[in-house]
């Protein structure tokens, strides 16, 4: 149809296309429906389904609820153009995972034939318009991950009577008072996905909503729900395969509500204040057969885990239980044995791990910061060919552990070993047979000479951390060939040599506690975090006058041989998250910078024994964050700042 061919390149006309995701789109090919993105309708010719958005997964794999996230980059950018409404016949319109930053246009309501609208990961804002609701015969309406508000109604949605799934998350609900009474009226939602919404005052109003029969998949986030309206509103939902309370501020015991679904596959109530001290406080657990995913982090439970009874003790794959305060051991986490991931991070585990070759379904073990003893390898976990990410870092375990141990692990991709009794005896040619992402061997006693294995890690590895394992020597350039990491630990070691030329996209450079030395690469100006203290670092701070220095939230760069001024440039901080400024102990000289005062959300300025002179700045008095200030070693006079905004000053007058 040529008027929706012109149609289409008047839609591509007015946005921006960086990455020729739509270079078929030409004049030339009179035939748009072979165009990439465009469906027709193989009788009618005409245009049906427009399918700009990036592959968009859930967290199961597939497309049945809100869960998702985008697998690639962002393309198309510029504004929505009206030019859609000449495709009469669409039915079907994705624009989701792009970089679209406008208002959502109030003509895509008039698109009457629309199923499908997926408008997610996008930079949206403003208000949702209420005309979408003329469009009656919509399924799949889709706004997540932008930043808009629902206005004070949503009456308008109680009008589409089809719509099987609704993902509102990160649209904004507080002013929005009739959200329950709207969205109950939807006879056919399957799937609900909310954010930072508000309840309604009076309960009693809400006894005459329809029971949610149909829903099958909810998430709620960021908002004030309650047990009691909870139970009242999914007291009959018995089709409920996924329900998501994510930080809703839910209290005491788990919802009386929850334990009657008994079709229940994945639940999930992080992040709330629930409680449980014994296992006969889950007992609804012991009912829910199907259950396949359980996560239950970031709350106040304490039970013995020895003695917690699933229904699905045969089908369970996902436990998560990380950030709680419970007890006992992991003696019969064997009976869980078709699990895949298991979390049981920040809790309060003792004894030894058990016998562990039999999990051979096994992906995940996360069980950080607990008390866990004995010998990690004797427990067998080098017969789980499957793991994908090991992190057993903060207990009491103890051994030498040797390459040998890892030659099963060829899917590894995380591996914490971190503050255990663990000695690594790594050949320095050894070879692994794993490419990490994340390595973190803090106190692992890798040393002296530099793990040189490291060097393999180059397809992945974003995160690095060796710190404190009495390394020495001089430290590798070919550390910046690492091109994915972002994150850098060498601390507390004995490292000497100059620095290696990082790129300007790491966000933590601790390369602290050494023995390096000459001046800092300029790159390094654009890390949020950036310790360099205690080494021999010597030349001037000017490398911090470059245009990626504005992120950062923590500078130290104290206890060296930096030398001259303390640079004007450091105002360039103004309005963003600096909250640590340390320069002590340097040979700097001149005056302390007018600048500093415009660092507005500083907490904490040490320059103690830096060499400086003259008044204090008045510009400081604009630092009213500011909590611990250290001017100690100095020749300074003047006003200082008001002192009752102080937990921590020094001025001593012997001093300074």
């Amino acid at each position: 149809m040529e008027n929706e061919r012109q149609a289409l390149l008047s839609f591509k006309h007015g946005i921006s296309d960086p990455n020729n995701l739509l270079s078929s789109w030409t004049g030339e090919d009179n035939d748009c429906c072979k165009w990439k993105g465009i469906r027709c309708d193989n009788t009618t010719a005409h245009v049906v389904a427009l399918r700009l958005g990036s592959q968009v997964l859930c967290s199961n794999g597939t497309s049945c609820s809100p869960h998702f996230y985008c697998e690639v980059s962002p393309s198309l950018q510029g504004e929505i153009g009206p030019s859609l409404l000449d495709l009469s016949f669409l039915n079907y319109l994705d624009l989701s995972c792009n970089q679209f930053e406008t208002i959502i246009p109030t003509f895509i309501g008039s698109l009457h034939n629309l199923v499908y609208l997926n408008l997610s990961f996008n930079h949206l804002f403003g208000n949702v318009p209420p005309h979408l609701g003329n469009i009656s015969t919509l399924k799949y309406l889709d706004f997540g991950n932008n930043f808009l508000w629902m206005g004070s109604s949503l009456q308008w949605i109680s009008g589409l009577s089809s719509l099987e799934y609704l993902n509102l998350k990160f649209t904004y609900l507080y002013q929005t008072l009739d959200w329950l009474e709207s969205i109950t009226k939807l006879p056919l939602l399957r799937a609900l996905h909310l954010y930072s919404y508000t309840v309604p005052n009076n309960l009693q109003s809400l006894l005459n909503l329809n029971s949610s029969k149909s829903l099958e998949y909810l998430y709620m986030e960021g908002g004030d729900l309650t047990s009691s309206l909870l139970n009242l509103w999914l007291n009959q939902s018995y089709r409920m395969k996924e329900l998501k309370l994510f930080n809703s501020q839910l209290y005491g015991m788990v919802p009386d509500v929850v334990a009657k679904m008994y079709s229940l596959e994945h639940l999930d109530l992080s992040y709330n204040f629930l409680q449980g001290e014994k296992t006969e406080d889950l007992k609804f657990l012991r009912y829910l057969g199907n259950m396949k995913a359980l996560h239950l982090s970031k709350n106040l439970f304490s039970f013995n885990f020895s003695e917690l009874v699933l229904g699905s003790e045969k089908t369970i794959q996902v436990l998560n239980f990380g950030s709680n305060k419970i007890v006992g051991s992991l003696h019969d986490i064997k009976k869980f044995s078709s699990l895949r991931a298991l979390d049981m991070t920040e809790n309060q585990l003792s004894g030894p791990l058990p016998d562990m070759s039999t999990m051979l379904s096994l992906e995940s073990l996360v069980i950080s910061y607990n008390q866990i003893v004995g010998n990690l390898m004797g427990s067998n976990i080098g017969h789980l060919s499957n793991l994908i990410e090991l992190d057993v870092s903060s207990n009491f375990l103890e051994e030498a552990i040797n390459e040998t141990h890892f030659s099963n692990f060829s899917k590894l991709e995380v591996l914490s070993l971190s503050d255990n009794d663990i000695k690594l005896n790594l050949s320095t040619k050894w070879v692994p047979p794993f490419q990490l992402r994340r390595l973190r061997l803090r106190s692992c006693k890798l040393g002296p000479k530099f793990p040189s294995w490291i060097q393999t890690q180059t397809l992945y590895l974003e995160i690095l951390d060796i710190s404190d394992n009495g390394i020495s020597g001089f430290i590798p350039q070919w550390l910046s060939s690492l091109t994915c990491l972002r994150d850098l630990t060498i601390s507390q070691n004995s490292l000497r040599g100059i620095l290696p030329n990082l790129a300007s996209t790491f966000t933590v450079i601790n390369l602290s506690d050494n023995k390096l030395e000459g001046p800092v690469p300029k790159n390094y100006s654009g890390a949020i975090f950036l310790s360099l203290s205690k080494n021999n670092l010597s030349g001037t701070i000017s490398f911090l006058c470059t245009n990626e220095f504005k992120e950062s939230n923590y500078l130290d760069l104290s206890d060296n041989l930096f030398s001259g001024n303390i640079p004007e440039c450091l105002a360039q901080y103004a309005g963003n998250d600096l909250g640590l400024l340390n320069l002590a102990n340097n040979n700097f000289s001149g005056e302390i910078p007018s600048s500093l005062g415009y660092l507005n959300q500083i907490s904490s300025l040490h320059l103690r024994n830096t060499g400086l002179f003259g008044e204090l700045p008045i510009s400081l008095k604009n630092c009213t964050s500011l909590r611990i200030l250290d001017l100690g070693k100095n020749q300074l006079s003047g006003e200082i700042p008001d002192p009752s905004l102080l937990v921590s000053a020094n001025f001593n007058p012997c001093e300074s």
